[in-house]
């Protein structure tokens, strides 16, 4: 709950739960699979009517979600999908993220081009494997340690950044799976002497509210949180009022490039 986009949804949530007589409870999972299940085990226990979840369960791991049409309870995914489940899903392909972001940075010119992801977790395709087709199509070769993973957590993008600037050659830019990682990056950049971007620039995912008034504006990939939350929260509520369970339906909200200074070279 640290990172803005997902106060984003839950403020798309409340505008349409509220005026329907609904309120929110948010638990926070902490990217934890485990702790994922003891939370959905817990709201299962005070009856709410339905669940909207940013899941870190993997792929044919569906004992939690099995759990929840048990009691009753209609849920949406948002922001990833769950492999094997047939489920409501409100987001955008994540590969499209790193395509996004990866096709910016060629346009600018930038030839070099690293990676700061987070762990792969199933076999759905990542914002990295973006990077990586878009680059491939490009006819950019991807060095294999321009690839660099970063634990979910506070200022994990820093080391990550700074494992990337012993690197020979010196990438001249880099994609990050999102904002707070592209915020750690720039910062490790800056305190290693060097310039955003004209030695190398930056984009990350999400655009936080803050992504303007860094010291160097962060460009990033606008994921539409609102829309989303407000989208999960109609599809939800159309689910809870059913009187018979409806077919899954996926409902896709397009991400949008906002460029700052962090990747325009003057």
């Amino acid at each position: 709950m640290m990172h803005s986009y997902y106060a984003e949804v839950a403020k798309g949530l409340a505008k349409v739960a509220i005026p329907s007589g609904y309120r929110l409870l948010i638990s926070n999972s902490e990217a934890n699979a485990e702790l994922e299940r003891q939370e959905i085990q817990a709201l299962l226990a005070r009856q709410v009517d339905g669940l909207v979840l940013s899941s870190f369960q993997r792929g044919g791991e569906t004992e939690i979600f099995d759990q929840i049409t048990r009691f009753g309870v209609p849920y949406v995914l948002i922001d990833r999908r769950i492999p094997g489940l047939e489920t409501h899903y409100v987001g955008w392909d994540q590969q499209a993220y790193g395509t996004m972001a990866a096709e910016h940075l060629i346009k600018c010119g930038y030839t070099r081009i690293a990676c700061i992801r987070y762990p792969q977790i199933d076999s759905n395709l990542t914002r990295a494997d973006g990077y990586r087709a878009t680059l491939n199509r490009h006819g950019i070769k991807v060095p294999r340690t321009y690839v660099i993973s970063a634990s979910y957590g506070d200022g994990t993008g820093y080391d990550a950044m700074r494992k990337l600037l012993t690197l020979d050659p010196l990438p001249d830019a880099v994609t990050c799976h999102n904002d707070p990682l592209a915020v750690d990056a720039i910062r490790a950049i800056l305190d290693a002497g060097l310039r955003v971007p004209d030695d190398i620039a930056v984009i990350g995912v999400g655009n936080i509210h803050y992504s303007d008034f860094l010291r160097v504006p962060l460009s990033t990939i606008d994921q539409g949180a609102l829309l989303i939350g407000q989208r999960a929260g109609e599809l939800l509520l159309r689910a809870m009022c059913s009187e018979r369970r409806i077919r899954p339906r996926e409902l896709s909200v397009r991400p949008k490039l906002i460029v700052r200074e962090s990747t325009t070279r003057k």
